[in-house]
């Protein structure tokens, strides 16, 4: 037995659940037992919770009060997820414009809690959830972790930014609470925009002595280190199970993370504003919805013919600032989307979205495309942006600036970028109009015309 492990899971995780005032451990236990309801129990449970959100959203939140209002719906009218479409899309520019509005008046700034998406698809955006939205996501998340067969308390290496928790505001109450529950479940960050051979040479050394079994991370830096894996036969023979999030996993990216790691990957989607949406079981094929935290439209619902619609998403336990029928910004295909494990989840068959690139350093290192939504995060300047490198020297960065944009936060960021990329990188800053999106309806944020190195 594992005595660390143990603690960890009976001990250490519920004085965190109520230091947090959140209910995790509790919702794990709850969603391993649901995931194997019938679709339709599963489908009340989700229905029932919808209900209570729209009658909330109603009584307390301008924006949902107004929009009802100008459909003339009552709450009664929202009774099934079908009835969703009654309601208008919640998209990005909305969420902005109305973020006040919003907001529910029975939640006091106390209860709520502030966010901020990284802007995977050019826009980063502000937002608020609460305490229920966080243990319902982490329950979710918990229970993905079973999937891929890892044990709760188990320690792991984390191989991404600041979404995998790298870059919390040293010194405050929350980084210390993290760093310390990350010791005590020998949990260890590696930063993806820092991975060089030496690093991924120091990765290869700790995990083999301190026994690591599992990776998590962002598919790019994965990607990056099974390559130095492969190209200079570092030994990851005892990683067993990779867990890939926040990023695109394309089908090449996950044969190189096999092979150079040794390694089976597991798959998870999530954003910030939702957190938790959907994963891969240990089958590892269609990506099971968590159904009991999220609802997630499918084709039959917005009758697409080729099964491929935009994400539109609805949290069912933000009371805090409602998510009702967001548009995310990503492209999912419901195509081969069935899965015989016997959960009564509904599935997604792939994620087309988050199409991000590499740059290069001006010495040919590879940096994750998702160093630039990382950076520009905080961003209070400019709602939109394109980097588009054009060669081994020369970037050039477009934006759509507002009232707040000024030449010294532009200074910051390519004082940033030239410390990461090569203090001889070219980066100009060029203000446009607009930034048109791809073919599939998604912002790109990143274009590389360069090819990195590997060895």
């Amino acid at each position: 037995m594992d005595i660390r492990r143990t603690l960890v899971s009976q001990v250490v995780l519920p004085i965190a659940d109520i230091i947090r005032g959140t209910s995790f451990v509790e919702k794990t236990k709850f969603l391993c037992d649901s995931q194997w309801w019938n679709q339709e129990e599963i489908r009340d449970f989700q229905e029932e919770k919808l209900r209570r959100l729209v009658s909330h959203a109603y009584d307390h939140v301008p924006y949902y009060r107004r929009i009802f209002k100008e459909r003339n719906l009552h709450p009664s009218d929202i009774k099934n997820v079908e009835d969703l479409t009654k309601l208008p899309v919640l998209r990005k520019p909305q969420v902005r414009k109305f973020k006040h509005e919003l907001l529910a008046s029975n939640y006091t700034p106390r209860m709520r809690r502030s966010d901020r998406t990284g802007g995977s698809t050019g826009e980063p955006l502000q937002f608020y959830n609460d305490a229920n939205t966080l243990s319902w996501a982490w329950g979710a998340m918990n229970r993905y972790y079973l999937w891929t067969g890892m044990k709760l308390g188990e320690g792991r290496f984390e191989i991404g930014g600041g979404s995998l928790g790298g870059f919390l505001k040293k010194g405050t109450v929350k980084d210390i609470l993290s760093n310390t529950l990350k010791r005590i479940q020998k949990i260890q960050f590696y930063p993806i925009f820092d991975l060089d051979l030496n690093m991924a040479k120091q990765i290869s050394d700790n995990a083999r002595k301190l026994g690591i079994r599992i990776f998590r991370g962002y598919p790019s830096g994965l990607y990056v280190l099974a390559k130095y894996a492969l190209s200079e036969g570092l030994d990851f023979t005892g990683v067993k199970i990779i867990q890939s999030t926040s990023e695109l996993l394309y089908a090449d990216l996950r044969t190189t993370i096999e092979s150079g790691l040794s390694a089976d990957v597991f798959d998870q989607y999530g954003a910030a504003e939702i957190l938790s949406i959907a994963a891969q079981c240990e089958r590892k094929k269609a990506y099971h919805v968590f159904d009991e935290h999220v609802i997630v439209e499918n084709e039959k619902m917005l009758d697409s013919k080729n099964g491929r619609v935009p994400a539109i998403l609805t949290d069912l336990d933000n009371f805090a600032m409602p998510f009702i029928r967001y548009e995310i910004g990503d492209v999912l295909n419901f195509n081969n989307s069935s899965c015989k494990c016997g959960r009564g989840l509904s599935t997604i068959g792939k994620v087309e979205g988050r199409t991000h690139d590499f740059l290069s350093t001006t010495d040919g290192r590879p940096i994750a495309g998702e160093f630039i939504p990382h950076l520009f995060q905080k961003v209070q300047g400019f709602d939109r942006y394109f980097v588009h490198q054009v060669s081994e020297s020369e970037i050039k960065v477009e934006v759509v600036k507002n009232v707040q944009y000024s030449e010294s936060e532009v200074f910051e960021l390519i004082k940033m970028m030239k410390r990461t990329l090569g203090s001889d990188m070219k980066i100009d800053f060029v203000p446009v109009e607009k930034i048109d999106p791809s073919s599939t309806g998604k912002l790109s944020f990143i274009k590389s015309d360069v090819s990195p190195l590997f060895d």
